[in-house]
């Protein structure tokens, strides 16, 4: 450790020797500013303040960070990754601050893709160090910046607003680091960005000491966040009760539309004293957690899409009050590995949103069945789905969200999409019209979210009755099918999905060595419908909800684009209408030119 007097020391030389543009300059006797200099002295500044205080920077530091991040907006641009040198310094104050932009610029995105470029005859290295250290500078610009971002931090309104406990995430995803051992990072992003940006991490932190002045564009775009996947947790600085009313007014309207689709969801509850991030099972205990820290909450029958805390837990936070503040580092603790689903979080290289664009050979027409078990879960789950099958095979999906379940309303469909967490019971016209579906060449799936038993239990009566007294076989499917495989035909080319993430411990309970724990069912043999009773629908949007049963991201984006080319490609294309018989022309007709 160093002596907190030398590090003043280091502290006061840096603010002494900032120039009037906000910048720094390598000599007190050179008069012009450089980013790379900047760079050093805006993170060794965050460096300092970290080691130094546990409040608010003091005025002097405040004035000396404003004018260096007005420096390096204006002087920095997305030429800076062509210095070695500058890109490790940029790539510090992005560590060192959290933020996610300097000025208009992602810089991280910026430096990446730049370095990312096709280089058919190598890279042509620049610099005066030779290209083995600019190699190595830029390879710890990728590392560090790829590191798996798990809370974001929202900006809006005014500094004292958003900010004021200003080192609050930072030094609590050190706590999580050096105590879990895991290797993470944080950022701020701003309420007028793009939703894509909030999407970097699972978790977004909402702070404030007054009421927060969202306009319904800005709610929308926080409803989007959490319906894609990701969690809000809004805590009221210095228990601001004008904070905490306006979130809650907020949330008991703001999921209206989803409400009015699943019914006994999407409103806002107290939290019972039991609730996992009150008693965590694999982490701490907070019995008395309910009166000391009341929490709120909106779920979608699956998972908390957004948390109110009643209590100031980033105080604690910000001042490092481990022991004092036990309660609010055990909340945050147990709030992270909820939202999180306790799985290893995503690298920043890569991306949620895959879409590339390109040319499009075939459509996927698929209906997601409307019924009573909680069918309309993760809304968006389908169109990242859909990126990765344009992307990889220039196939897209076509999408009807909430179709009835009747004979008419399915009869031009490739794939039925059933999904659902709780019990449900269909009519005989409903099972009527999947036996329709069904004999017209269409293909049914059916996935229960987060492997929810009650949804199924239903399924497999629904199963028995759609196919009692018709001659059909079921089984697990099998290593040579092309579910596994991959191989549809000559034309499409999927994942093979033997080497799945979690796929062997599904073999360890299944009956056959090659099963990826799907069950068929057939009709001459032709795969009629599929039953997933391990989450698939859920985590192809990026994100693994706590205690749920079910494939990660990767592998489940892999099984759910093998049946979706199945299905089509399985379904009859429609015999084309006999043509009418051509009339006799008149042998004083004009030629035709």
């Amino acid at each position: 450790e160093i002596k907190a007097a030398l590090i003043r020391r280091v502290e006061q030389t840096w603010l002494k020797r900032q120039q009037a543009d906000g910048g720094w300059s390598y000599s007190v006797v050179q008069v012009e500013s450089l980013s790379t200099m900047t760079s050093a002295a805006l993170a060794s500044l965050f460096i300092c303040q970290d080691i130094l205080t546990t409040g608010a920077p003091a005025r002097q530091q405040e004035k000396a960070l404003v004018g260096a991040w007005r420096y390096l907006a204006k002087n920095l641009d997305a030429n800076y990754i062509d210095n070695g040198y500058l890109a490790f310094c940029v790539q510090r104050v992005g560590m060192a601050s959290g933020r996610k932009f300097i000025g208009d610029m992602d810089w991280f995105a910026a430096g990446a893709a730049e370095l990312a470029k096709p280089q058919p005859r190598g890279r042509s290295w620049r610099g005066n160090w030779g290209s083995i250290v600019r190699a190595s500078f830029e390879l710890i610009f990728l590392a560090r910046g790829r590191l798996p971002l798990t809370f974001n931090k929202l900006q809006y309104g005014t500094e004292e607003q958003w900010n004021f406990h200003n080192r609050d995430v930072p030094r609590f995803t050190e706590y999580m680091r050096r105590n879990f051992e895991l290797r993470m990072r944080w950022q701020v992003i701003n309420i007028t960005g793009d939703v894509r940006e909030m999407l970097d991490t699972p978790i977004l932190l909402v702070a404030g000491q007054q009421a927060p002045d969202f306009t319904p564009e800005q709610w929308a775009k926080l409803r989007e966040y959490t319906l894609r996947g990701g969690t809000l947790l809004f805590v009221p600085t210095k228990r601001n009760f004008a904070f905490i009313n306006a979130v809650k007014k907020a949330l008991k309207n703001l999921y209206d539309e989803q409400r009015s689709l699943a019914g006994d969801y999407y409103s806002l509850q107290k939290l019972p004293g039991d609730h996992t991030i009150y008693v965590s099972k694999n982490h701490a205990k907070i019995p008395s957690g309910q009166t000391a820290a009341p929490l709120w909450g909106v779920s979608d029958g699956t998972r908390l899409l957004a948390v109110l805390c009643e209590r100031d837990i980033a105080k604690a936070w910000q001042r490092r009050a481990v022991a004092k503040g036990r309660i609010d580092y055990d909340l945050g603790v147990n709030f992270y590995f909820y939202a999180t689903g306790e799985n290893r979080m995503r690298m920043r290289m890569r991306p949620v949103f895959i879409d590339r664009g390109g040319v499009v050979r075939k459509t996927i027409k698929v209906a997601w069945l409307k019924h009573d078990g909680n069918w309309c879960s993760q809304p968006y789950a389908l169109s990242y789905l859909s990126q990765k099958l344009i992307a990889q095979n220039r196939v897209k999906i076509d999408l009807k969200a909430g179709v009835p379940i009747e004979a008419g309303k399915l009869r031009d469909y490739h794939l039925a999409w059933m999904t659902g967490s709780k019990e449900f019971k269909l009519s005989k016209e409903q099972l009527a019209g999947l036996q329709a579906f069904i004999g017209a060449g269409g293909t049914l799936f059916i996935n229960a979210i987060g492997g929810s038993t009650d949804f199924n239990d239903s399924v497999r009566r629904m199963l028995r009755d759609l196919f009692e007294g018709q001659d059909y076989f079921s089984s697990q499917v099998g290593a040579l099918s092309s579910l596994v495989t991959g191989k549809f035909g000559e034309e499409f080319r999927g994942p093979r999905l033997e080497k799945l993430r979690r796929t062997i411990a599904w073999r360890r309970v299944a009956q056959d060595p090659g099963s990826v724990a799907l069950t068929i069912y057939l009709q001459n043999d032709r795969i009629v419908a599929i039953h997933a009773p391990y989450g698939i629908h859920d985590t192809l949007d990026g994100h693994t909800a706590h205690d749920a049963k079910c494939y990660m991201p990767d592998s489940a984006r892999n099984i759910a684009g093998n049946i979706a080319l199945y299905a089509l490609m399985e379904k009859p294309k429609p015999k084309p209408k006999p043509k009418k018989p051509a009339e006799t022309k008149s042998a004083t007709a004009p030629a035709a030119k």
